[in-house]
């Protein structure tokens, strides 16, 4: 899909913007693209679904798209729903009034993002990744997020690799980010979070903060937890408030 220009779709109970389950879709162009997707109170009753995108891998290069949709819960309100693969590349995403920004949640996954702009609000989850499988790291790099959802932010269960990113999270119910596997922050990231539970909680072996900056606050838990090493090197700065405490991790901590 060549994107030239505005281009919108949109329609009374308009479920699904663009729905290709099997198929591995790019969309690319300096063009724009809206999908607004409805649905009566009655659908979601019913458990119809409202998607904005549905692939099963999906690359977005160049191209700027906004999604909304109608703030009623369906079965699955999603924004992009992949099965295989996510690629964003020099892309700017708005996502709004969905119960998942983005859902990667089946058998295997690949997310990666490189100079990209990232804008959610008024949602329920922001990213979530929760392969059944071990998958390449997650990488956000050279970009910008900012989520502000109900529950958790940012949901990495095979951790990430955050690098010269900066990110904006903040969590009404959960944790900004959550990660079952390793994370790795560094090249000058700038992350600000905030959770009623941690701004980061790391349940991976390893937590490295390198020549970076963090702002994070808890009103109900750690800031900053990890069940494993935590690093803070190279001229990180930190700056954390929790509820329990600012930092904790179950293994060691090292500043280096």
């Amino acid at each position: 899909i060549r994107l030239v220009g505005e281009n919108i779709i949109k329609g009374d109970n308009l479920v699904n913007g663009i729905s290709l389950p099997s198929q591995d879709v790019t969309i690319t162009g300096n063009g724009k693209l809206s999908i607004e997707t409805t649905m009566s109170q009655q659908d979601a009753n019913n458990f119809h679904t409202q998607t904005g995108i549905r692939e099963k891998a999906l690359s977005i290069e160049d191209a700027q798209i906004t999604i909304l949709g109608s703030g009623i819960q369906g079965n699955s309100d999603c924004g992009i729903y992949f099965s295989r693969s996510c690629q964003m590349k020099d892309a700017a995403l708005s996502i709004q009034h969905m119960i998942d920004g983005i859902n990667g949640s089946e058998y295997y996954q690949i997310f990666t993002i490189d100079h990209t702009h990232i804008s959610m609000q008024n949602i329920e989850f922001g990213i979530i990744l929760n392969p059944t499988r071990q998958i390449p790291v997650t990488k956000f790099h050279n970009s910008d997020m900012s989520i502000t959802s109900g529950n958790t932010s940012l949901n990495l269960t095979n951790g990430a690799n955050i690098s010269n990113t900066k990110i904006v999270a903040i969590s009404q119910q959960g944790n900004a980010i959550y990660s079952e596997g390793n994370l790795n922050i560094d090249n000058h990231s700038e992350l600000n979070l905030n959770g009623k539970w941690c701004a980061i909680q790391c349940r991976g072996d390893e937590l490295n903060i390198d020549n970076s900056q963090i702002i994070g606050h808890s009103t109900e838990d750690a800031a900053i937890f990890t069940s494993g090493h935590l690093t803070i090197q190279n001229n990180s700065y930190i700056q954390v408030q929790g509820y329990l405490c600012g930092l904790q991790s179950n293994q060691d901590l090292q500043m280096k």
